[in-house]
């Protein structure tokens, strides 16, 4: 009972950081820009130091097993869903980006800083094997659904921040090696923070959109294909090799790298194919 009240009360800790955020950009606050500052943030800062900080313990067999087991059961777990969505795909005429969408959880945003708030710190660590298998699949499956290129996307698998935190990490992690005291203190400081960032950032993305089109759709419910709309708006429509329309902010400047970050897929879907990088 004790542990579901504390599960309760950090759920609703994060929720409250959603709704600061909603306020605060509805009230124009925090302008438009922001929400790609906090982004950039938490992928390039938060997220690859909580991800090399929880690789800071000392070395055991058994955590070590436990990462082993992590990885086989993201393989597992990504290869269902990927299943799943491609028979989604067939009985509702789901989109390429629809498609990738149903695949691929917001890991980043989301994951993280509900392990780390609840869990806590010690158990990020086992986040990371799952994290690192679906930023391959981004660039290996979600971009072949996107555009049709088969081409393995290894430069921004290696390149990716939080991958490059990962391998560090375990690299100390197996070395025995640990950071000084005042390096590690201002590592942890600054995973920290990908809790509330990642929060007031969900809040900046919902109080951009009307939340209530997102359920009128009749696509939403009945999975009807010629109920899309996909109306042009604000916004560039680009038209991938299988004829699916994609939506191109024009005013998104391109952050492609940002597939396990703020709004991971969104932002993947978004600039895979963004006139600004040319791909």
């Amino acid at each position: 009972m004790e542990l579901s009240i504390l599960l309760a009360e950090q759920i609703f800790s994060l929720l409250l950081m959603v709704l600061t955020g909603y306020v605060v950009r509805k009230l124009n606050v925090v302008p438009k820009s922001g929400r790609k500052v906090l982004a950039s943030i938490v992928l390039y800062v938060s997220a690859p130091c909580i991800v090399f900080d929880s690789f800071q313990i000392e070395y055991s067999s058994e955590k070590l097993f436990g990462l082993v087991v992590g990885f086989a059961a993201a393989c597992i777990a990504l290869a269902v869903f990927i299943w799943a969505a491609s028979v989604c795909k067939k009985i509702f005429h789901l989109s390429a980006s629809e498609q990738t969408s149903v695949t691929y959880a917001n890991t980043g945003n989301m994951i993280i800083p509900l392990v780390n708030n609840i869990l806590g710190s010690e158990y990020v660590l086992y986040t990371s094997p799952y994290n690192c298998t679906q930023t391959a699949l981004l660039w290996i499956h979600a971009y072949n659904l996107i555009t049709g290129n088969k081409n393995v996307q290894l430069k921004k698998i290696l390149l990716n921040p939080n991958i490059i935190a990962m391998v560090a990490g375990l690299i100390f992690f197996l070395l025995g090696i640990q950071l000084p005291e005042p390096l590690h203190h201002t590592v942890t400081q600054l995973g920290s923070l990908i809790g509330p960032l990642s929060m007031l950032n969900v809040g900046f993305i919902m109080a951009e959109e009307n939340l209530l089109d997102v359920f009128k759709g009749r696509k939403i419910w009945l999975g009807d294909d010629s109920a899309s709309d996909h109306s042009a708006d604000d916004h560039d429509l680009l038209r991938a090799p299988d004829g699916d329309n994609i939506q191109i902010s024009p005013d998104e400047k391109c952050i492609a790298d940002l597939t396990v970050g703020s709004s991971s897929t969104d932002s993947f879907i978004y600039c895979t194919v963004c006139r600004d990088c040319g791909q």
